[in-house]
């Protein structure tokens, strides 16, 4: 295995098996042979060097106080539901309202800083992002089986002695807002999310129950823990010399910006990831 920095610090450990795409014929192979196993998800990078790290904890700083991270969540979800409920339609309003999690992916799906990283349940959506920007570097198209996840992760809540609610579910509310919460990664699937561009990209979401946790470190740990099938995850990556050709190609296949409804509350949403970056960019020049 190899190690690599990466902006803001972070390390791709690249531990999830690996296959590098060597033509685009190659990778159009790969792309149809992922689309004949409906049980996997998929999240496309545009640098393969990024481990899989969300928003909200992107250049944070290792050493902040457990405690002001989550405050900083919070108030951030606070922020973005007082000053976005103008632009949202009721029902993605309630989500808001219902509980964090929920709210939290109203905020992802808008651009804001949350801890939830976006995924699909296409192949070629994936590739997509993969091959949109970072031009001169290599992307990468994760994958992982959803259901073995979410085996791997109720085996783990019940060995952590975590409580499930009064139908035997588990509920993340409980345990991702605590100041002590073990580092484990689940899904949030949706049959039909009321905010569309969530369904023209097919998307759903994970979400680690501790803060500044990477998700593929966390996820390939958890199928270890419980011996899952070498099958349950995976990366394939794509040359930067192959890119914008497998751009030009997804969008001869009609994968393109408007299918996807890909780029308002999204103003906001971006507006605090950039203010969140500056503002820790400022803390750190003042500290030094």
């Amino acid at each position: 295995m190899t190690s690599m920095n990466v902006a803001g610090g972070a390390v791709n450990e690249r531990i999830w098996p690996e296959t590098e795409v060597q033509s685009l014929d190659d990778l159009f192979k790969q792309l149809d042979h992922a689309r004949t196993k409906p049980e996997r998800v998929f999240r496309g990078q545009c640098d393969a060097e990024w481990p899989l790290e969300p928003k909200l904890d992107r250049k944070a700083s290792p050493e902040t106080n457990y405690m002001v991270r989550l405050e900083e969540e919070r108030a951030l979800l606070k922020d973005f539901k007082g000053n976005s409920d103008r632009y949202l339609p009721p029902l993605e309003k309630s989500y808001l309202d219902r509980d964090p999690v929920l709210g939290l992916t109203v905020m992802q799906h808008y651009g804001g800083p949350t801890r939830l990283l976006d995924w699909t349940k296409s192949a070629l959506i994936a590739c997509y992002f993969a091959c949109c920007n970072e031009s001169d570097k290599g992307g990468a198209i994760y994958w992982f089986n959803p259901e073995r996840l979410a085996s791997a992760f109720c085996y783990l809540w019940d060995q952590s002695g975590y409580p499930r609610d009064k139908n035997g579910q588990v509920d993340y509310n409980q345990r991702a807002f605590e100041p002590i919460a073990e580092p484990l990664v689940g899904s949030i699937f949706f049959t039909n999310h009321p905010i569309s561009r969530a369904n023209s990209q097919r998307g759903l979401f994970t979400i680690c129950l501790k803060l500044g946790e990477l998700h593929d470190k966390v996820i390939y740990r958890m199928f270890e823990e419980v011996s899952a099938p070498d099958d349950s995850c995976g990366r394939i990556v794509i040359p930067s010399h192959l890119k914008r050709e497998a751009f030009d190609q997804l969008h001869n296949m009609g994968i393109d910006a408007a299918s996807i409804n890909y780029p308002g509350a999204d103003i906001y949403g971006l507006g605090q990831s950039t203010e969140l970056l500056s503002s820790r960019k400022r803390q750190r020049e003042k500290g030094a």
